[in-house]
């Protein structure tokens, strides 16, 4: 898997480890993709949990997707999503993004955070 498919997998596999259900639409919102493209990453993360033998994702109609896995291989995804949390890594998708909150953050005279990816800034109140 390329570094960039793996990148992706782990930001799904990231909103997944709580153990609760997650839609499509849910990772779509959370990841800022189309419908069809958090379908194609929730593939892709399949795919990286069984090449690597992490369990599987298990799916119900109406009502998401969830890891099923043993706490041994629980452990080891938490450590990939780690892993890739502390590299700077950021997927194509999102790099004008984080390009313009890092611009917006030293160039203005505001405070700026990202927001599902989406900057946003406030004027800074003068004492």
């Amino acid at each position: 898997m390329r570094t960039r498919e793996a990148c992706e997998a782990a930001q799904v596999l990231e909103l997944m480890l709580p153990g609760t259900p997650v839609t499509v639409s849910q990772i779509a919102q959370k990841l800022c993709l189309t419908e069809k493209q958090a379908r194609t990453r929730l593939q892709l993360t399949e795919d990286l949990l069984m090449e690597n033998d992490w369990g599987q994702i298990a799916r119900k109609p109406r009502v998401g997707s969830w890891i099923e896995a043993e706490p041994e291989q629980l452990k080891k995804i938490r450590e990939f999503v780690h892993e890739f949390r502390q590299t700077s890594i950021i997927p194509v998708g999102q790099r004008e993004s984080h390009v313009l909150f890092r611009l917006f953050s030293l160039k203005t005279g505001k405070d700026c955070h990202v927001q599902n990816w989406r900057v946003n800034c406030i004027s800074r109140s003068q004492p």
